[in-house]
């Protein structure tokens, strides 16, 4: 008896068993083409010349902290930046090669749809580019902790540099006024008083206001002090130091050394746990350590600041950079991990863009198109900026008490640019892990969903069906 490969269910309709997924037959086809072409060979090269040159170029201070910036900021930074190009060209070059070579009428024949046509050559360039991302990476890591540990020769000394060092500390900020209230208040009296000028847009009036009133809170004139509150909402586990660190700003005319009395306590009148006298330059970042076990089970801190006779000068914090807390939130090793994951999520973002590129243009088009993308997300931040101000043209010689109708038309212009640009920003994650400031999952699940998987789908339709209204053969 022999069984037929074919099954026959009712209506007479034929069922033959499932072959190969086309995605995962055109991913394994991509990797092995950027295996046998020399590819991969090449960003393993280029990847490796850049961590071992950029190290021997950029010596740094000699610090701990200093090896860790060179290595993690400029070392595994500029492979990401090779990466970023590689990726961008893979891209070009996936969907446009088959079309320069004449291929694409085998390729388009096959049982298989163009979304999974595109989306399994972008899955084999993400593989190949994410394994030399995480090849550099644990490299780099490699390197950092045998160079870092190699200068501390007592045990005591690597303790303190894991406990500096190799951490994730979250960032806690002050209790801040809303100063809107008092601004207005303030904004009635002077004008009852005709002290606002008839060209001023009260708008524009209150906002110089607030700032205002913020710095006036934020100064220290000799003798005075000034206390900032604090919320832990879970409270201090007393197993790490809490880091405090301010940035002072003097006089312009001088740069003379300023002392400042800080005391630090539990709730708003509650036991003293430091008491100190810092010696500070102008515009310097300083420290203070609290130490473990004065701050354990503390879930309200206060932190007056003294700016004593002695100095004989005023000194002022910047209103959006006030005293701030540094609490351990992790260990270095998970948050150089997060960063990675972001990196690779912005990697396969950037092949695929190069990808819908070379759907639409030839190859030296696509590659000045994806470029094109490329710096317009970098110009995000700037395009938020603009959008947010209410004028966009300046003048010196008249005050504006509205804006014009180019002020409209540009601050539309750049809000349609914002919303555009804006969510799809590339973020650097390198800064965040050689400040010691903890990456959130939160970053890492909106960097993969919304760049790794929601705008890679909108592309992927978008090239499907620009795939199956295209031509196969290129005409010459």
């Amino acid at each position: 008896m022999t069984i037929s490969p074919i099954h026959r269910e009712d209506g007479g309709r034929a069922h033959r068993p499932s072959a190969t997924c086309p995605i995962t037959a055109l991913m394994l086809l991509s990797i092995r083409r950027s295996v046998r072409s020399r590819l991969l060979l090449a960003l393993l090269i280029l990847c490796a010349g850049t961590i071992t040159f950029v190290p021997l170029a950029i010596r740094g201070d000699g610090t701990p902290e200093g090896y860790l910036l060179v290595f993690v900021r400029y070392a595994l930074g500029g492979s990401m930046a090779l990466l970023s190009v590689a990726a961008i060209w893979l891209g070009c070059l996936a969907i446009d090669a088959e079309f320069e070579q004449g291929s694409s009428e085998l390729l388009f024949s096959k049982p298989a749809s163009r979304w999974s046509i595109w989306m399994g050559n972008l899955a084999g360039a993400a593989i190949v580019l994410t394994a030399v991302m995480l090849l550099a990476a644990a490299s780099v890591y490699g390197l950092v902790r045998l160079r870092i540990f190699s200068v501390a020769a007592e045990p005591e000394e690597k303790s303190l540099l894991r406990e500096r060092l190799f951490v994730a500390r979250r960032i806690v900020c002050p209790r801040q006024e809303d100063y809107r209230v008092r601004a207005s208040r303030l904004l009635e009296k002077l004008d009852r008083n005709r002290w606002i000028g008839a060209g001023m847009a009260r708008d524009e009036a209150l906002r110089m206001l607030q700032y205002a009133l913020a710095v006036r809170d934020a100064s220290l004139a000799p003798g005075q002090s000034r206390t900032w509150i604090y919320d832990l909402d879970n409270g201090l586990t007393g197993d790490h130091a809490v880091l405090l660190k301010f940035r002072a700003v003097g006089p312009t005319h001088g740069a003379a050394a300023l002392f400042l009395d800080w005391t630090i306590s539990e709730g708003l009148s509650g036991r003293t746990l430091l008491e100190k006298q810092i010696r500070c330059l102008p515009g310097r970042e300083e420290t203070i350590v609290i130490p473990a076990a004065a701050a354990g089970g503390v879930r309200l801190l206060s932190v007056r600041c003294t700016n004593p006779r002695v100095n004989r000068t005023p000194l002022t914090f910047d209103p959006a950079r006030l005293p701030w807390l540094e609490i351990y939130a992790g260990g270095f090793e998970a948050n150089y991990l997060r960063s990675v994951i972001i990196l690779c999520a912005n990697l396969v973002f950037l092949c695929s863009i190069g990808m819908l590129s070379g759907c639409i243009f030839s190859l030296p088009t696509a590659a000045f198109t994806s470029l094109w993308w490329l710096l317009m997300v970098n110009l995000a931040p700037y395009f938020h900026t603009m959008a947010g101000k209410r004028f966009i043209f300046y003048s010196h010689h008249e005050v504006k008490s509205a804006p014009t109708f180019w002020d409209n038309l540009f601050r539309l212009f750049f809000s349609l640019l914002d919303r555009l640009f804006y969510p799809l920003r590339i973020t650097d994650p390198l800064q965040q892990v050689v400040e010691a400031h903890s990456i959130p999952w939160s970053q890492v699940f909106y960097e993969v969903l919304f760049k790794g998987v929601a705008a890679v789908l909108v592309m992927s339709l978008v090239a499907a069906l620009i795939l199956s209204r295209r031509q196969y053969i290129r005409n010459p």
